[in-house]
């Protein structure tokens, strides 16, 4: 992660934290290797919320999830992290 923005929680209790988090990586693209970088902004809530909330920045993760736009008809786009691993040796 890049950035994170301070813990919140949304009016039914739900703990909500916004970050963002650069994606570099190398990838094969029709049998040749592409190099892909970009950032995304992220969001985490309950309990990986809290957890992430808690790593330092720069921290690498493996993250699953979605991506859905920011608000209802924008163009930005967010990712919704479902689950994340914690990569060691970073």
């Amino acid at each position: 992660m890049t950035a994170i923005q301070a813990l919140r929680y949304s009016p039914a209790g739900v703990a909500i934290l916004d970050a963002s988090g650069r994606v570099d990586e190398q990838v094969s693209e029709a049998g040749a290797a592409r190099q892909v970088q970009f950032e995304m902004t992220l969001r985490f809530t309950e309990a990986l919320a809290i957890q992430a909330s808690r790593l330092p920045l720069g921290s690498l993760l493996q993250l699953e999830g979605f991506i859905a736009p920011i608000r209802m008809h924008a163009r930005s786009m967010r990712m919704h992290v479902q689950d994340m691993k914690i990569i060691e040796g970073n």
